[in-house]
């Protein structure tokens, strides 16, 4: 066998490899959710301790319309709660907004306070930490623009804090917008994934898990005895709560009640949200290595700990298989590269078992959602999200490089249907070279007879023409 086939299966395989154990690691997570018990939620509050209630702005226009009316609903003690409105918009329009919307819960007697910053110094996570020192309250609730609570959202999520340890809780998601299209449908597959199966396993299981960054509810002195808010990550919802659960504190996760969300609408907002998570897990990963690595978790802590922040990592492994594959065309092509049923039947046996093992996991959390999709109808949209996820494979990967190699950038807020129009965005055309060069391969793979690879290929061409032809109806 030559030297250089050699090198090409083994980065191919490890390719594979790397998938299986993603694949594997979802798996099991699944089969713990499974073995999980309902519990009645206790929301019988005896004393309503002092609150805070923060909603962070950035030009987000009408979008925070339905947020303040689900605020003005809120059964918690006005009293006891303070409403900040931490606006750094640059949008006029959005800023008159979010003070009227404040003049008008003073009206309703909330004690409600707007604070705008000239300079958005560390984004995000800048305005929460500044606006936490304006405030003297015990726990810190956080509600994004696009956001809908509930009347009793707040009793709910302050009555697993009576355990003096827990420093965090946080409620499921759900999406108010979610049959609005084939697009927000097929989102809402790999978080409803993230929320029944992930977070259940995690909390059950007593494994790390994370905030979202909003639908929660913080200790203060957890926040503070554990560092604080950071702007050094893109995700500074993760990096704040592990560092707060290695602070011995733990993150309690509700189930049985939600918050309904908004689903990015387009292809540009989808890919700002996605870019920013992809990159901000991978920065949280190199920030949070040693300390979890030094950290008195156990074994089986830690390592679901590196492989949880590890999962935008693993896009490397599929960007990786597709870019890979490519390069065994002249391989086979000048003879060097002789059929091997042993390796061609782990690698095409391995992808069958990964993708099925995913079907399970995603159907298990889609049988659990309040969806009023049939197996038909989830089946298309599980294969739409491969395919279109394919086609995001080299935007993702980009972005994991980018946060593994410390190239900062600055936080980019998911833009809202509400909010004032941005720049419009230029197709993909990367995206449509990098499909023609897949089905260009297709092509190839059938004239030489190179068919064990030709699946690869083919599904290489449909993601990311996908991906192009949704970018360009946007």
């Amino acid at each position: 066998m030559s030297i250089l086939v050699l090198i090409w299966q083994l980065a191919l395989s490890s390719c594979v490899l790397m998938l299986s154990i993603y694949s594997f690691y979802q798996g099991y997570l699944t089969l713990l959710s499974f073995r999980i018990k309902s519990i009645e939620e206790d929301t019988n509050l005896k004393e309503f301790p002092t609150v805070v209630l923060q909603i962070p702005l950035f030009n987000e226009g009408n979008t925070i319309d339905s947020t303040f009316r689900s605020i003005l609903e809120l059964t918690y003690p006005k009293e006891q709660l303070q409403i900040q409105v931490l606006d750094d918009s640059t949008d006029e329009g959005s800023r008159a907004l979010a003070k009227i919307w404040v003049e008008r819960l003073k009206q309703h007697k909330f004690n409600a306070e707007y604070l705008w910053r000239a300079q958005r110094i560390e984004f995000k996570a800048g305005a929460l930490r500044e606006g936490l020192v304006k405030t003297d309250s015990e726990f810190v609730a956080l509600l994004d623009a696009d956001f809908r609570g509930t009347q009793n959202w707040l009793e709910k999520g302050l009555t697993p804090f009576k355990d003096p340890k827990v420093g965090i809780v946080q409620f499921r998601w759900s999406y108010f917008n979610l049959s609005e299209s084939w697009f927000t449908e097929m989102q809402a597959l790999p978080l409803e994934v993230h929320f029944r199966n992930e977070h259940n396993a995690r909390y059950n299981h007593h494994y790390l898990s994370n905030f979202n960054g909003t639908a929660g509810i913080l200790r203060r002195s957890a926040v503070e005895d554990s560092g604080g808010w950071s702007g050094d990550t893109l995700t500074e919802d993760i990096d704040l709560s592990y560092r707060i659960q290695l602070n011995k504190y733990r993150l309690v996760y509700i189930d049985k009640s939600s918050l309904d969300s908004e689903l990015p609408s387009t292809f540009g907002a989808y890919r700002t949200q996605q870019r920013r998570w992809n990159k901000g897990g991978a920065e949280t990963l190199k920030k949070l290595f040693a300390p979890i690595l030094k950290s008195e978790l156990t074994l089986s802590q830690k390592l679901f700990a590196f492989f949880h922040l590890s999962g935008s990592s693993f896009y490397l492994a599929s960007l990786g298989l597709f870019i890979i594959s490519l390069f065994g065309i002249p391989l086979k092509a000048s003879g060097l590269l002789n059929e091997s049923p042993l390796f061609w039947t782990f690698i095409q046996v391995s992808l069958s078992i990964n993708t099925l093992i995913l079907f399970i996991c995603f159907y298990k959390a889609h049988s659990k959602s309040t969806f009023s999709f049939n197996t038909l109808k989830f089946t298309r949209l599980f294969i739409t999200y491969l395919l279109y996820t394919t086609g995001l494979g080299w935007h993702h990967g980009k972005a994991v490089i980018e946060g593994l190699l410390g190239i900062k950038s600055p936080f980019e807020r998911t833009p809202k249907k509400g909010s004032p129009p941005s720049k419009k965005l230029q197709p993909p055309y990367l995206e449509l070279f990098i499909s023609l060069i897949f089905f260009t391969a297709v092509i190839v793979d059938t004239r030489i007879g190179f068919w064990p690879i030709l699946g690869i290929h083919l599904v290489g061409g449909l993601g990311y023409l996908l991906s192009f032809s949704h970018a360009c109806k946007a």
